[in-house]
């Protein structure tokens, strides 16, 4: 027996109910099959619970580091295949094993036909792409100092086209080497699914994890998490660029993600490889398939009640089973009134234990967003639901879990795009992210699966724990405003543009006046004045049209403000409007001293009443 099964009064449950208390169908209700009154029977420690089968599938979504260029998919894909890791799975139908009564066509006919092609798409257009892992086949992990042995059913990786991978594990409790009861498999759920320390007890004991874990029998170690301050120097080592703090991950995930890159991983991705990250926190999602054993009947000729086990369960421990709390000294995880305020999405009861149905088929759902687990006992539950576990509500939380982790991506990679200095490159950017949202919405998003009463509710329960609707809206808000932004700052440069150029039509018109009249000889007679007629010409055109042009940028704070290039041309502007009028100033004064009346405006030389060459008789 369990700690948290020896302090009964304490933990307001009980031990096993002795036959002559309890009655042959008697729960916790305190009435029997019959409707007479009985002795009520508290619920039980978890510790109580032996358990007959416990599975668990831990569903880790992982997104692109950076933006994705152009062919990442079909080069990452040409990668895994080419590595000895991983096998390209040729039929997505077939990644599980066919199983009589729950096998391939009962998944398949599950779901919507649309549903039906995006998930088993086999053709070179797939927009996923499913690799098996070439083992292991074993995974054992040591937690509080036991030994927990699981059998690998399968370790696969679904690899989209719109930048996410999502790592399936599938793990069974192999119960012909110890026995487990409930509390232990709280504590495991609580446990294994840690990818990193989330904190420490002293150095050396980073706190609810795993102190070791073998794949294989072979030992994976501690890696850089095996003191805190190694893992606080790998942290600080920003290995993911200098505005990125990146966690360390446990040894065993890289292997089992290998040669994929993620970040924080201890293996060195190769050189032009997509690199991921995680979008979470430390607990990897998970989903838990839990058959309780029934408990010895008081009575060795009454028929099997496998409701009855569930019936006994506490409270507290249907909290902890729905959050993935470990056992501890306590009725609750948290304080009852608060869980219970907050438990209308935790359960789904349409096959819970009930006097009035049928008591074989006893089934409880569990909702948490991060964490669904299916909770029942007897041969119906181990028959049909626990395949539908591992196969149809597999699916759903595979789908579930893409659009979690595509939202995320897609609002991180508008961020990146938002802190972008230059006007283009920042608009290309938001556009690229709004189109790839526009293509997630049409070809990744499903808001329902199935036709399916049951399929229908619990997929409805399951987006509602994971707030995917509300995300969605989110990220959609920011992106209309992020494209709405882009586009009036484009109309507002191309209205600069316009104004640019109307300014200049302007200035032009003028200069060009200017520059008539200069030809005019209406200034300088340059027929009279030769070469420095000509010079002097030259500097006044060059002196006004500099000028003009340097007062013109000036004088415009918006063309000034928005364009730095063209007001650095201003300095050198004024300086040939300088060297302008110098040059036709130096001329004047130059021809002031060699000659009279040099001014185009001067009489010619003759006399008064005829010219030079016939003077007035």
């Amino acid at each position: 027996m369990t700690e948290a099964a020896s302090d009964g009064e304490k933990h307001s449950c009980t031990e096993v109910p002795p036959a002559s208390e309890a009655g042959a169908e008697q729960g916790a209700t305190g009435v029997t099959r019959e409707g007479s009154k009985a002795p009520k029977v508290g619920p039980l420690c978890a510790g109580n619970f032996p358990v007959a089968l416990f599975r668990q599938t831990l569903l880790w979504p992982l997104v692109l580091d950076s933006e994705p260029d152009e062919g990442w998919f079909e080069k990452e894909c040409n990668r895994l295949s080419g590595s000895e890791a991983w096998t390209l799975c040729e039929d997505p139908l077939e990644l599980i094993p066919d199983e009589d009564g729950t096998g391939v066509y009962e998944e398949a006919v599950y779901f919507h036909d649309f549903v039906r092609n995006f998930l088993y798409r086999k053709d070179a257009d797939a927009p996923m792409r499913v690799y098996s892992r070439n083992g292991p086949a074993a995974l054992t992990a040591v937690i509080d100092g036991t030994e927990r042995r699981f059998a690998v059913q399968h370790c696969a990786l679904h690899l989209f086209e719109l930048g996410v991978a999502i790592l399936s594990l599938d793990l069974d409790f192999v119960s012909d080497a110890q026995d487990l009861t409930m509390a232990d498999a709280q504590k495991i759920i609580d446990r294994l699914r840690r990818a990193y320390a989330p904190f420490w007890f002293g150095d050396r004991n980073p706190g609810y994890c795993p102190t070791e874990v073998f794949l294989d029998d072979e030992p994976c170690g501690l890696g850089r998490l095996e003191t805190r301050s190694a893992a606080l120097a790998a942290l600080k080592k920003r290995s993911a660029g200098p505005d990125r703090l990146v966690e360390p991950l446990f040894p065993w995930w890289s292997r089992l993600l290998a040669p994929l890159a993620v970040a924080g991983s201890d293996a060195q991705p190769n050189p032009g490889a997509a690199s991921f990250r995680q979008v979470l926190d430390e607990r990897i999602p998970l989903m838990t398939t839990l058959q309780l054993a029934q408990l010895t009947p008081p009575d060795a000729h009454a028929p099997a009640d496998p409701a009855r086990v569930l019936e006994l369960v506490s409270e507290g421990d249907w909290f902890r089973l729905a959050g993935a709390d470990g056992a501890d000294d306590h009725a609750y995880p948290y304080n009852p009134e608060f869980l219970r305020s907050r438990s209308d999405n935790l359960f789904y009861d349409r096959f819970m234990a009930s006097p009035d149905t049928d008591r074989n088929g006893a089934t409880r759902f569990l909702f948490m967003g991060y964490h669904f687990a299916a909770v029942g006992s007897g041969n119906f539950f181990r028959d049909y639901v626990a395949g539908h576990m591992r196969r149809h509500y597999r699916q759903m939380n595979l789908i579930a879990y893409l659009e979690f982790a595509a939202l995320l991506m897609l609002s991180n990679r508008l961020s990146r795009a938002a802190r972008l200095k230059d006007s283009e490159e920042r608009r290309r950017a938001i556009i690229t992210v709004e189109k790839d949202f526009l293509v997630f919405t049409h070809r990744y998003r499903f808001t329902g699966v199935s036709n399916q009463l049951q399929a229908r509710e619990m997929f409805d329960q399951l987006r509602r724990s994971m707030g995917l609707d509300l995300l969605y809206k989110e990220v959609k808000e920011e992106i209309d405003t992020a494209a709405q932004f882009a586009l009036a700052e484009e109309q507002h440069e191309q209205s600069e543009t316009v104004l640019t150029l109307t300014e200049i039509a302007t200035l032009g018109l003028v200069l060009s006046v200017i520059v008539g009249a200069f030809g005019m000889n209406i200034v300088v007679d340059t027929e009279r004045w030769g070469l420095p007629g000509e010079i002097a010409l030259f500097g006044l055109t060059v002196a006004i049209l500099s000028g003009a042009t340097a007062l013109l940028l000036g004088a415009w704070p918006a063309l000034s403000g928005e364009r730095p290039g063209l007001v650095r041309v201003r300095r050198p502007l004024y300086v040939l409007t300088i060297i302008g009028f110098i040059m036709f100033f130096a001329v004047l004064i130059w021809e002031g001293f060699t000659s009279s009346g040099p001014i185009a405006s001067a009489d010619p030389p003759e006399a008064s009443g005829g010219s030079a060459e016939h003077p007035k008789e």
